[in-house]
């Protein structure tokens, strides 16, 4: 029963916390014995077998406009599709917005136990047990997962990406789903030298500027110390 995970991407490119969620995957896969495929949705310029390197045998690509990304139900019943297809035991996530509406979904569908919030990789010796964050961060908790399938969703910064080198087996996929009911008018995005959500450190100011004139010296600590 191999890992599947599901790997966004953003203008061409590969996110960081869905590699992190790639290397979480292949390291589950190889100590289960078994193996890690990645899973890709919606049009990207981003070349697809270079995920090889992170360790994965295949990449399975679905060519759908983007716009299908943001459904959150016409997603679920995509990846569940694909993970029964594939005879896949375990669902890997980054816990991104996108994936906090996806996650749940394919867990109801596949019958799964889920972990939201992962932090480090599935204890094995008993079981199945996963740390995860709880009180807002303030503890860490082990749970364990009693079902034949498992998702998990991965925190962001929480594990190390590893390249192994190598390359993967591209594979495209054309399942038969119902047409998504999202239309997108228009993308708005917000600018910045790393997106928050990726960030491995952040500089934040309050009430001790005393004013929004004194923001510029944030910002300029951030760019010195490659800080969101």
């Amino acid at each position: 029963m191999s890992v599947l995970i599901y790997t966004e991407h953003q203008d061409g490119k590969f996110k960081k916390n869905s590699l992190e969620a790639i290397s979480y995957g292949v390291t589950l896969a190889s100590q289960s014995s078994t193996e890690a495929f990645a899973l890709v949705v919606g049009n990207t310029s981003a070349t697809l077998s270079d995920l090889g390197k992170y360790g994965v045998s295949k990449v399975f690509h679905i060519a759908l406009d983007n716009a299908h990304l943001s459904d959150t139900k016409f997603m679920s019943a995509l990846i569940s599709q694909v993970a029964l297809e594939q005879h896949t035991s375990s669902i890997i996530f980054s816990n991104t917005l996108s994936a906090k509406g996806i996650a749940p979904r394919v867990a109801v569908k596949l019958k799964a136990g889920m972990i939201a919030g992962a932090v480090a990789l599935p204890d094995l010796s008993t079981g199945f047990s996963v740390k995860k964050n709880v009180f807002s961060g303030k503890a860490v908790t082990d749970i364990k997962v009693l079902t034949t399938n498992k998702v998990i969703s991965l925190n962001a910064n929480a594990y190390e990406i590893k390249e192994t080198g190598g390359s993967a087996e591209v594979v495209s996929l054309n399942p038969s789903l119902p047409a998504s009911s999202v239309s997108i008018k228009a993308v708005n995005k917000t600018a910045g030298e790393i997106p928050l959500a990726e960030a491995e450190r952040v500089i934040s100011g309050g009430r001790g500027l005393k004013g929004p004139e004194h923001w510029g010296m944030i910002e300029e600590l951030a760019k010195l110390t490659g800080a969101a």
